[in-house]
């Protein structure tokens, strides 16, 4: 079983550390190359049926748009650029918590502002270490015309890191989100 676990960067590499139940002291380290995802490319581990909505549209459309593709966050745009990023959380806590009507409430008013993204040309690596210094767990990513091409969540690195390395990976990240 795993206790306790995390990324860490040793030489410019991304290792999980996973810490045995068994006691302190007993680290196995695995390197997300050994499971072929320290080259990869976002461009290859990337989900390319990403969209985005529109900043004007009621919290109650978003969130059926979520619950029908499956998805916990959506970029946000306006005058076709990005501004920000509306996620399940947002919903819950900035609209259901609060008492606001999702029908009036717009997905501008409760997104997460600002956008951290990512680029096809990137490696995964490069993600799993963005992803754990921002505390998040998806990232639009964007071609080098800077047009939104796909998502990249951490159940896309998982799939593309292989099935060894999945579980420690996710458990590392939720680490953050009790």
């Amino acid at each position: 079983m795993v206790g306790a676990s995390g990324l860490d960067q040793t030489a410019k590499r991304f290792r999980l550390t996973v810490v045995n139940n068994a006691g302190p002291g007993t680290d196995i380290l695995k390197s997300v190359n050994s499971a072929g995802g320290y080259e990869m490319k976002i461009n290859d581990a990337m989900h390319r049926q990403a969209g985005w909505t529109s900043a004007d549209i009621p919290v109650s459309e978003v969130a059926k748009i979520m619950m029908k593709s499956d998805i916990g966050a959506i970029p946000v745009g306006k005058n076709d650029k990005l501004i920000g990023m509306i996620t399940d959380r947002d919903i819950a806590l900035r609209v259901v918590a609060e008492g606001r009507v999702p029908a009036k409430t717009t997905a501008e008013e409760v997104m997460t502002k600002g956008i951290i993204f990512c680029h096809t040309n990137e490696t995964v690596e490069d993600a799993i270490h963005l992803m754990d210094q921002k505390k998040i767990r998806c990232l639009p990513v964007i071609d080098d015309k800077k047009r939104l091409v796909g998502m990249l969540s951490l159940g896309d690195v998982s799939h593309a890191v292989g099935r060894d390395l999945s579980g420690e990976l996710l458990h590392a990240a939720a680490s953050h989100h009790p």
